[in-house]
């Protein structure tokens, strides 16, 4: 303990001589930084970094009053400013709309005086009494109207000059004000060195007192060091099982969770691969008839040589397309049939083709219109002959028309590719076109261009009225399929019904066989996409 007691005594006296030095080391930087504050016009309205300032000039009366002042210098000169910016801005300005409402009854009699004699002056000259006094009448309006907007003017220059004026009075005396506290405030400055460092020798003082308390505490609680304050409660027992992992919740928890994942991805799946498969979809979703269902090739050949054979898959799908149209009117299969999609690449221009060939095959005359005039589909045997062209002069509609390889079957080609197909197609040329046509054809179809992101398919549909929409299976969505039959609908046609290409469905539904030697459904698949057919006089072609 003497030992201690000397080592601490030691310290004591150490820590003073450092105070002491460090103390009067304060006080002389202290007055230094007050005599150049003094000598520089630095005011402090704030607490020191260091906390050595311990009475700064913000906690005085006069330090206060300088604080609000400046601050309501900075409001001032910023009112100043202002004032003086829309007094100048008023000295160079026009005609503001509050002058403009003050003389508006004045420009309406002008207006009005003006308006009769521009109205009497295609009857009268201009130097006919009763055209003088109008004139007369314009002028002197012209002068009440200026007068006006000129006493208009001149009031609110003045309002804003007395604001300007204003502002500018209160800002010297609030400037003179803060001149003054400054002064004052240095003066206070330069009073108040000795009682800061009669404060800061207190604050020391009481600071070594209470070190030295802190430190016989510490010396007094040294002495109970040796007690333990441990004590043992229970003893530790090894358990019987493990506590973590449990098995048997863990399985539940994992076969819950799998069977909720699994729920919840079934229905993102659903719900992200909404497109129109089966014919349930088309009534579901469409809400419309589906006419049939046409199966996709499972394997690569001449889509033609499928047309020809009536026993193929694709031709029986086509035939049952054909005898369904037949019972959509009254009087049998429409006149006048319009086949599109809402997007390219959905077997509409095949479909178009097969439902021609199937009508022709039961002897009836039937002509196929190409009328996709952006990218046709079927290649005409002249450059000179086409719809293009039936369009741009008044040919009768035989002089265009080709046989084809089929019988019964004639084909209206695009002809040459136009820069404005939809302004064509609009006139009412076609609608002419297609009424010759009817006159001498038993049923026309019409191969029409997509619906979604052009006109022209809606344009045809308005003339036409009967539509077969073609919807390619697990491909169309539901949303682009439902805005393509809206816009055909607006258009005024009549959708009779929707045949579904590249179908998967019949597969699995028709397994069995007619006899001829293939299965429904399982072999032959659908129309490819826009089969580049051309129809021409003796050739086979597509």
């Amino acid at each position: 303990m003497q030992r201690r007691y000397e080592s601490s005594a030691y310290a004591r006296n150490f820590l003073q001589r450092q105070i002491a030095k460090t103390r009067a080391d304060l006080e002389t930087s202290e007055r230094q930084l007050v005599s150049y504050a003094q000598a520089q016009g630095i005011i402090n309205t704030g607490n020191s970094d260091s906390g050595a300032n311990l009475s700064t000039d913000a906690n005085s009366p006069q330090g206060n009053s300088l604080v609000s002042l400046n601050s309501a210098l900075s409001e001032a000169t910023a009112r100043r400013v202002a004032a003086e910016g829309a007094f100048r801005a008023a000295q160079s300005s026009g005609i503001t709309s509050e002058e403009t409402a003050s003389s508006q009854a004045l420009r309406q009699s002008r207006a009005a005086v003006e308006a009769e004699y521009q109205q009497k002056r295609t009857t009268m000259k201009p130097e006919h009494p009763e055209m003088v006094s109008l004139r007369s009448r314009v002028t002197e309006l012209d002068r009440q109207i200026a007068r006006e907007n000129s006493s208009v003017a001149s009031g609110r220059v003045n309002a804003l000059r007395a604001q300007f004026q204003a502002a500018a009075s209160a800002e010297r005396a609030l400037r003179g004000q803060v001149e003054n506290l400054k002064g004052q405030v240095l003066n206070l400055r330069g009073r108040s060195i000795r009682y800061a460092i009669l404060q800061r020798d207190v604050d020391t003082n009481r600071a070594l007192y209470d070190a030295l308390l802190q430190r016989y505490k510490e010396i007094g609680v040294a002495g109970g060091v040796g007690t333990s304050p441990v004590s043992i409660v229970d003893r530790a027992e090894v358990p019987g099982q493990p506590f973590k992992p449990n098995l048997m919740l863990n399985l539940i928890f994992g076969l819950v969770l799998g069977l909720g994942l699994g729920v919840l991805l079934a229905i993102a799946l659903e719900y992200l691969n909404d497109t129109i498969k089966t014919r349930e979809d088309v009534r579901r979703k469409l809400r419309l008839a589906c006419l049939g269902t046409i199966p996709k090739r499972a394997a690569k050949g001449d889509f033609l040589e499928d047309l020809k054979d009536p026993t193929s898959g694709v031709s029986e799908a086509y035939s049952t397309v054909a005898a369904s149209l037949s019972f959509s009117t009254e009087s049998g299969a429409p006149k006048v049939l319009l086949v599109t999609s809402s997007r390219p690449a959905e077997g509409k221009s095949s479909s178009a083709l097969a439902l021609a060939q199937n009508f022709s095959r039961r002897g009836k005359s039937v002509l196929l219109i190409d009328c996709d005039l952006r990218k046709p589909a079927f290649k005409s045997p002249s450059e000179d002959i086409g719809l293009t062209k039936l369009l741009t002069n008044s040919d009768p509609v035989s002089a265009h028309v080709s046989a084809t390889h089929f019988e019964n079957l004639w084909l209206l080609a695009s002809g040459p590719i136009p820069p404005n197909p939809a302004d064509l197609l609009s006139t009412g040329r076609f609608s002419a076109i297609v009424r010759e046509a009817s006159a001498q054809f038993d049923l026309i179809i019409i191969d029409a261009p997509p619906v979604i992101g052009l006109a022209d398919a809606p344009l045809i549909a308005s003339m036409c009225k009967d539509v077969m929409f073609v919807v390619e299976s697990g491909k169309t969505r539901t949303s682009i399929a439902r805005e393509a039959l809206s816009k055909l609908s607006s258009a005024g046609a009549h959708i009779v019904g929707v045949t579904i290409t590249k179908s998967v469905e019949g597969r699995n539904a028709y397994g069995y066989g007619y006899g001829y030697g293939y299965g429904y459904g399982y072999k032959y698949g659908a129309v490819r996409n826009r089969p580049a057919i051309a129809l021409i006089p003796d050739q086979s072609d597509a």
